[in-house]
């Protein structure tokens, strides 16, 4: 009966019990990553081992390992194996009784089956037929039979203690470096282990070699060593030393493993992690390097050097070609620093992979995500036009030709267009839209009707254009038109004063209030025309202080008393009246009131205006008195009116002229002393 399985679902341990049970003659092959091991078998009963090839090593070399006999003893014993082998030429020199020979041979067998008893991960089959080649002669001549329930309790025993070791000594081909010298209290196998380990530059698997103890029991003594500090591991430094000297002499494989171990104490070390790919590249394994570029790339990504990582992924790609993961990462990486070039190069070898792999979804789903950062670009849109047709969509792949061949001709792009569309029509010939359309941009009928409609939109614009200046010459000439009426008006009231003057600006600020929006000459001219007549105003204020502008003294003039009395009551009616002066400060106070508090400043307007107002009226009484009086009366009065017309004619203007210049040319500063007017004047 044959057998086979996995040393992780069945133990060793089982397999053995089973083939005793049975008595079953064979091999048991054992493989893992070092080789196959073979235990044979005699009617159920143990009776050798051999360890895998390229690491053999019989009962001579292990007698002369243990220090049993000597080397030349054992050249000897091969010279006469004709004469009954190692084991009777042994018992004839008088060196190794054959009991002490067989108690040997046993002990090596059990300790290459104990080994197997380690091993954790790999798979086992039974070989009714096996190369029996690969036993020691001399091993077999010892007719060794071992009942493999004897087996077990010491196996046992072993694997429960390696699970302790395991934490200490994770590998054989960690390097161990001694903490200190032999000395005169070391035992002689934990001398010999300090001496191997001193230099720092032999794997335990080597130093085991040269050992003369079973390796379990080497392993047990390492364990002892680590817990007392006379031994430690090497640093990363140093195995990344140790692989370059194996490099240097050839010994990639010993390279290899002190690079890995390098990296186990320091992950992210890029020189460790460079060296063991080039090893792997030049060993020829290309995924292996890749599975260690795509680890140094994680390790990069968590230190967030994204460019350096970037580089890793491009290597891996070129490593494993047909593998998506390292593409995939590369462009994510892309995408995100916005490379749009470099993008869309990974886009194109990632969509190969996938439609290689039979990945269609993923591969449609590639340039979507570089059109989220330029939506419009035809080269991305073109492209996913052609994974759509690779995938035989070829209804999808024609729709996105024919929307860039519209974006082309949007752009006057006629041969662009004429191209997509042909390419549009290679994929679905069946369409009759399609076959129309672009007979229609072959023909030139398409561009001859582009230059058409070009014409009609020229002579609309022209149209339009004539026509809104015809509106707005209207505009001007109506504006002009009423600026002109207020300037005819103007004439007649601008000789008369302050008054005068401010109706004149009224005027003009009512037409322009009242010129169409587009009128920019007329409302130009007309603002040009208030300033003029505000600075005029100005200048009139100036002039209220000297001059009253009284008419001719009448013939005969009014009684004194007569004057008096009209002017008194013009400037101070009854006593709980204000005075002239009173009216004008309280329209002077509203004003600046309203002027520094915005939201009540319509009440207290109208209410300054309403006191203007008041005091404008009794200011025309008083003229009036003026204009009936004699030359001495208008000299005795006129006086005291010049003094309060030109602040009263500012706080009227500033409250009556929209203008906001108005508040640059006119100012509430105190008058001047009045000056009575001319003699001259009370001649006339």
């Amino acid at each position: 009966m044959a057998f086979k399985g996995e040393l992780s679902k069945l133990p060793i341990a089982d397999v053995m019990q089973s083939i005793h049970q049975n008595g079953m003659s064979g091999a048991l092959a054992i493989r893992d990553d070092y080789g196959e091991r073979l235990i044979a078998f005699e009617e159920g009963m143990v009776t050798g081992c051999a360890v895998p090839e390229g690491r053999e090593h019989g009962i001579a070399e292990e007698l002369v390992r243990r220090k049993v006999v000597e080397q030349n003893q054992v050249k000897t014993s091969r010279f006469f194996r004709k004469k009954g082998g190692l084991r009777k030429t042994l018992k004839r020199k008088n060196i190794l009784d054959s009991e002490a020979f067989v108690s040997l041979a046993r002990t090596l067998v059990l300790e290459r089956i104990y080994d197997c008893f380690l091993l954790e991960k790999g798979g086992f089959e039974f070989l009714e037929d096996y190369d029996k080649s690969r036993f020691d002669p001399d091993e077999l001549a010892a007719d060794i039979k071992i009942q493999p329930s004897s087996i077990l309790m010491e196996a046992m025993r072993r694997v429960d203690e390696w699970q302790r070791i395991k934490r200490s000594i994770p590998s054989f081909r960690e390097v161990y470096v001694a903490a200190r010298e032999p000395t005169d209290d070391d035992d002689e196998l934990d001398a010999a282990l300090l001496q191997l380990t001193g230099p720092g530059e032999l794997t335990l698997e080597a130093v085991f070699d040269q050992l003369p103890q079973p390796r379990f029991t080497c392993c047990e003594r390492v364990l002892e060593l680590v817990n007392q500090s006379a031994l430690r591991v090497a640093t990363a430094p140093e195995y990344l030393r140790l692989g370059k000297a194996a490099t240097s002499s050839g010994d990639l494989d010993l390279a290899m493993s002190h690079f890995r171990r390098g990296l186990t104490y320091e992950r992210g070390n890029s020189e460790l992690n460079q060296l063991l790919v080039e090893v792997l590249e030049r060993k020829g394994d290309k995924q292996a390097a890749a599975d260690e570029r795509k680890r140094f790339a994680g390790v990069l990504m968590e230190q967030g050097d994204r460019e350096a990582a970037k580089e890793q992924f491009a290597k891996i790609s070129m490593l494993v070609p047909t593998d998506p993961l390292p593409l995939e990462r590369l462009l994510d990486l892309q995408v995100e620093s916005k490379e749009e070039d470099a993008a869309g190069a990974s886009a194109k070898k990632l969509v190969a992979v996938y439609v290689k792999l039979g990945l269609g979804e993923k591969a449609k789903g590639v340039y979507p995500r570089l059109l989220m950062l330029k939506p419009k670009d035809p080269g991305l849109r073109q492209a996913l036009a052609e994974t759509h047709a690779t995938l035989n969509e070829n209804a999808v792949a024609a729709t996105i030709y024919k929307e860039l061949a519209q974006a082309a001709l949007d752009a006057r792009d006629e041969p662009q267009a004429t191209r997509y569309l042909k390419r549009a029509q290679e994929l679905t010939p069946n369409d009759p839209k399609l076959r129309g359309w672009l007979k229609d941009l072959e023909s030139g009928a398409h561009a001859q009707r582009i230059k058409q409609r070009r014409r009609y939109v020229i002579l609309a614009v022209l149209m339009v254009v004539v026509g809104l200046a015809g509106v707005w010459v209207s505009f001007e000439a109506t504006g002009l038109g009423y600026l002109q009426r207020a300037s005819v008006d103007s004439f007649e009231t601008v000789d008369g004063g302050p008054e005068g003057v401010l109706t004149a600006i009224v005027q003009h600020e009512d037409q322009l209030a009242n010129l169409p929006t587009f009128a920019v000459l007329a409302r130009a001219w007309g603002e040009d025309q208030v300033q003029a007549l505000l600075r005029l105003y100005a200048r009139e204020l100036e002039r209220a202080e000297h001059d009253l502008r009284l008419p001719p003294v009448p013939s005969p003039p009014a009684a004194t008393l007569a004057v008096e009395k009209d002017f008194t009551r013009a400037f101070k009616p009854w006593d709980d009246d204000p005075s002239l002066e009173e009216l004008i400060d309280q329209a002077e106070a509203r004003w600046r009131e309203a002027a520094a508090n915005p939201s009540r400043a319509e009440p207290l307007l109208e209410e300054a205006r309403a006191l203007a107002q008041e005091a404008r009226q009794r200011v025309g009484t008083a003229r009036a008195a003026l204009a009936r009086a004699g030359g001495a009366d208008r000299r005795k009065y006129g006086g005291q009116l010049a003094a309060e017309l030109p602040r009263l004619y500012t706080v009227v203007g500033l409250l009556e002229i929209r203008s906001p210049q108005a508040r640059e040319l006119l100012t509430l500063a105190d008058p001047t002393p009045p000056k009575a007017p001319d003699d001259a004047e009370g001649d006339e």
